[in-house]
C-alpha cells in the first residue's frame, strides 16, 4: 500500500511570492483531488514565508491536512493515471515500491489551477473545498479565538501599504491617505460603528487613525504585525522572521473574516477573508484591473454621500 504525495520541490517550484497567492495555488489543485477522489499527502512549499530547514513547507506551521491520507495499491490503471499518463511516462509523476509522487507545479500547470476560480468564481465552493482538505494550525486558531470579545459589532479595515502603494499594475488609480480616511469616516458615521479592527502592513497609517479614534470615541483593535515603509517589499526584508511574517498575514486575514463588515484595499490577504467566511459583507475601495479570484470578485464600495462617491468614482473608474 502506498501514500500519494503531491510535492512541490523547492529546487524547482515554490508557490508564488505573496502568502495568499500561495493559498490560491492550493485551491487551484484541490478540484482535481476532488475529481479523482484523491486523499494525498500535500506538501506545498512557499519561499518568503518559510525556512530552508523545514524545506520551505507551509505545513504544519500554517495549515494541516483535515483528513487521514489514504493508501492505494497502485496508481496504474486509475482514471488519474490514464488522464496524466504523459507525465508518468516522462517521469514527472512517478510510482516507486513505497510511494506515488505527483509534482505540485506540473499538476497546477496541467489543470490550469490559476484559472479555476477566475473562470468559476464561487466563494462558498472555495470555502467548502479548502476546509475539506485543510484546517488552520492550532497555534494560529488559538490566537484568532482569543483576540476579539464575543459577538462584537466590528468594522474590519485592511490597508495594504508597503509595495502595493506604488504598484500601478494592481493599483492604477492612486488612493491618497486623506481620501482613504474620508471614505472610512463616511462608513463609520453612516453605519454608526464604534469598534474597528485595522489590519495593515503600513508603518504610518495608524497615526492617521488617531484623529478618527478620538473624534468618534472608537475602540480600535490591531495586531502586532510587522510594518514596512512605502515602496518596500516585505518579501526582501531579511530582518524579519519569515514565519512570523506569514503568521501576521494569516492572523490578520482570519480576524478580518470575523468582522461584521470589511472594507479593503487591493490585496489577496483581505480578499481571502471572504473565502474564510463567504457570508462576510465586504467591499473593495480601489479599482482592481484583473479578474483574479478572489480579489477581482469583491464588490466595490458605494456611498450615498455625493462627495464621497465622487472620490470613489475617481478611484474605481
Amino acid at each position: 500500500m502506498k501514500y500519494i504525495y503531491i510535492i512541490s520541490d523547492p529546487n524547482f517550484y515554490i508557490l508564488r511570492e505573496g502568502f495568499f497567492a500561495a493559498f490560491c495555488g492550493l485551491i487551484g489543485i484541490l478540484p482535481t483531488c476532488e475529481k479523482y477522489k484523491l486523499k494525498p499527502i500535500i506538501f506545498p512549499t512557499i519561499l518568503h514565508y518559510s525556512k530552508p530547514e523545514i524545506n520551505y513547507s507551509m505545513t504544519p506551521h500554517y495549515i494541516e491536512l483535515n483528513y487521514e491520507p489514504e493508501q492505494i495499491d497502485t496508481i496504474i490503471g486509475t482514471d488519474f493515471y490514464n488522464d496524466f499518463k504523459e507525465q508518468f511516462t516522462k517521469g514527472i509523476f512517478y510510482e516507486t515500491d513505497d510511494k506515488i509522487v505527483i509534482d505540485f507545479g506540473e499538476l497546477y500547470k496541467m489543470v490550469s489551477g490559476n484559472d479555476r476560480y477566475t473562470d468559476n468564481p464561487n466563494f462558498i465552493e472555495a470555502n467548502q473545498l479548502f476546509f475539506k482538505y485543510y484546517k488552520i494550525s492550532k497555534i494560529i486558531m488559538e490566537k484568532v479565538n482569543s483576540f476579539f470579545p464575543e459577538k462584537s459589532h466590528i468594522l474590519g479595515l485592511h490597508y495594504r501599504g508597503s509595495d502595493k502603494v506604488t504598484d500601478k499594475t494592481q493599483n492604477p488609480n492612486t488612493l491618497s491617505i486623506n481620501d482613504y480616511l474620508l471614505i472610512i469616516e463616511d462608513y463609520i458615521v453612516t453605519k454608526k460603528m464604534k469598534n474597528i479592527f485595522i489590519a495593515t502592513d503600513s508603518n504610518y497609517i495608524m497615526n492617521y487613525f488617531q484623529t478618527l479614534q478620538d473624534k468618534y470615541k472608537l475602540i480600535v483593535f490591531t495586531t502586532n504585525s510587522n510594518k514596512f515603509s512605502d515602496g518596500q517589499s516585505p518579501f526582501i526584508n531579511t530582518n524579519v522572521d519569515p514565519l512570523k511574517l506569514g503568521e501576521d498575514c494569516l492572523l490578520d486575514s482570519l480576524l478580518l473574516s470575523k468582522c461584521k463588515c470589511l472594507l479593503l484595499t487591493n490585496s489577496a490577504l483581505s480578499a481571502w477573508s471572504k473565502v474564510f467566511n463567504p457570508d462576510l459583507e465586504s467591499y473593495r475601495i480601489c479599482k482592481f484591473p484583473f479578474k483574479w479570484f478572489p480579489l477581482g470578485y469583491i464588490d466595490t464600495y458605494k456611498s450615498d454621500n455625493k462627495k464621497i462617491q465622487k472620490i470613489l468614482d475617481l478611484i474605481q473608474n
